[in-house]
């Protein structure tokens, strides 16, 4: 007989059901929260079942979910709240908070008593994920810049099919705790649209993703169209959208009537490459076989060793070095078109313009 009660008496407190202040409520409760990795002002969606399903009856406000930092010890360090009123089962998102840090989700009987924590939400500071070119070669480099890594070591960068959510990685690359800078990838062998994305740890929600690269096998005369307004960081290659230059803001401007174009961008989108000596404030600009020196705050240019006058000489800002865009229609192999109305440039370059045939 005693045996028997031993058994009814744990068999009651394993039960699915208990009382807590008066009311049932599921023992095995749920609470989970995604993602666990994310950057200010991202949504966190929280699930919940099982909760007591106290509503609110004055004073006593009901039963509660609420977004603390998981070192917090009183109620009052929450830093968003949502009653449930009533509900046993649901859905709910907060917003990450401002503040970089760790946090938990807690549900709380009446408000008061914490009675399930999620694990530990780890909040970054905005990532930031860019490659150039928009366009490019099987095998050809590609550079990653990044920045707003959370700077662990597990933090790390991979390329991945554009059109696959998730999926395997084709290439990654760690960044050693790196919290910004400059990776190079090679493209992919196989054509295709493709981006860059940052993880901490396993592949779950990514950090960050960059703008879309178009992989592909780029024979002489195939065209390189690019498109860019006066005064927008956005320009399209190939119709593919992308970040003009997002560590610097860079921008074509329109100044003394004149529209001066971010170089860089332009010659990486086309497949070229662009050299800065700091020291010299000078550039060297290599486009297949054509080779273009300048110098900031001069009026002529070496294009294969021979000097060449600039209309505008080229000129610094935000960080960028900007080139009149007769310059770059002329010295580029480039057709231009340019829609005064929308403030537009659209340039056209020819593969294979400046290589030499055998």
């Amino acid at each position: 007989m005693k045996k028997s009660v031993v058994i009814l008496i744990t068999l009651a407190a394993l039960g699915l059901w208990f009382t807590f202040t008066g009311r049932a409520y599921a023992e095995t409760l749920i609470l989970s929260a995604s993602p666990l990795e994310c950057n200010v002002g991202d949504t966190i969606t929280v699930t919940y079942h099982g909760a007591p399903g106290n509503p609110a009856t004055s004073p006593y406000p009901g039963d509660a979910i609420e977004l603390f930092p998981s070192g917090a010890s009183d109620v009052s360090q929450a830093v968003a709240v949502q009653y449930l009123n009533g509900s046993m089962d649901g859905t709910l998102t907060f917003t990450a908070p401002d503040q970089v840090g760790t946090y938990n989700i807690r549900m709380l009987a009446e408000a008061s008593a914490t009675i399930a924590v999620t694990p530990d939400i780890h909040v970054h500071t905005q990532a930031v994920l860019s490659a150039t070119p928009a366009v490019a070669d099987p095998h050809g480099a590609i550079t990653v810049t990044y920045s707003g890594a959370p700077g662990t070591q597990s933090d790390w960068i991979g390329i991945f099919e554009a059109d696959v959510p998730g999926g395997q990685f084709v290439a990654s690359q760690s960044l050693n705790s790196a919290k910004s800078g400059v990776l190079t990838f090679n493209a992919p062998d196989k054509p295709g649209t493709y981006n860059f994305r940052m993880f901490t740890g396993d592949v779950q929600a990514a950090l960050a993703t960059s703008n879309d690269v178009q992989v592909e096998n780029m024979v002489m005369g195939t065209p390189v169209q690019i498109v860019l307004r006066a005064y927008s960081p956005a320009m399209t290659v190939n119709g593919a959208n992308t970040i003009i230059d997002p560590a610097s803001g860079a921008v074509p401007i329109i100044k003394n009537g004149r529209t001066l174009l971010p170089i860089r961008a332009i010659v990486e989108s086309i497949g070229g490459a662009v050299k800065w000596d700091a020291n010299e404030q000078e550039m060297t600009i290599q486009v297949e076989n054509r080779t273009i020196q300048l110098g900031i705050g001069q009026t002529t240019a070496v294009v294969d060793g021979n000097n060449v006058p600039i209309d505008v000489a080229p000129q610094v800002f935000n960080g960028s070095i900007l080139l009149p865009l007769r310059f770059i229609a002329e010295n580029l192999g480039a057709t231009v078109q340019w829609d005064a109305a929308s403030q537009t440039v659209t340039l056209t370059y020819k593969r294979g313009t400046f290589t030499q045939q055998s």
